[in-house]
Order: C-alpha cells, then structure tokens, then sequence
C-alpha cells in the first residue's frame, strides 16, 4: 500500500483452492490466485473516486480450460 497526497494504491494477491463448484464448473482442487491493484482518491477522509483492476476473468478461464495455478 502507498499513499501520496490524496491518492491510495493498493497491491494485493488473493489465493484459494477450487474445492467446490464455481461458475459451471465442477471441483478441480488447484491453487488459484487473483491479482488486484485498487487506487483511491480521498477527501476529508472520505472516499471520493475508486479505480480496480483484477485478472478475475483469466482465472476463470484457468478453471475452464484446466489451466489453474
């Protein structure tokens, strides 16, 4: 996490294993990981404009295609 002025950008990984039914598709037990970066604009302490990018699409072609971490 950085914070500049009134900017906050946030970089994290979210992990977990496919145990269950997702999306179609059935069980696999692989390892997925889902990248997500986020910057924030305050004022007053208040949020007032949020940006997100996350890679959530591949990892649910991973799941598809068999392609899992």
């Amino acid at each position: 996490m950085l914070g500049e002025g009134d900017m906050v950008s946030l970089r994290k990984t979210i992990t977990a294993v496919h145990t269950g039914e997702f999306m179609g598709k059935t069980n696999t037990g692989k390892k997925v990981a889902m990248n997500v970066i986020k910057i924030d604009i305050l004022k007053d302490g208040e949020i007032t404009d949020h940006w997100s990018k996350n890679d959530f699409m591949q990892v649910v072609q991973g799941l598809k295609t068999g392609r899992g971490q």
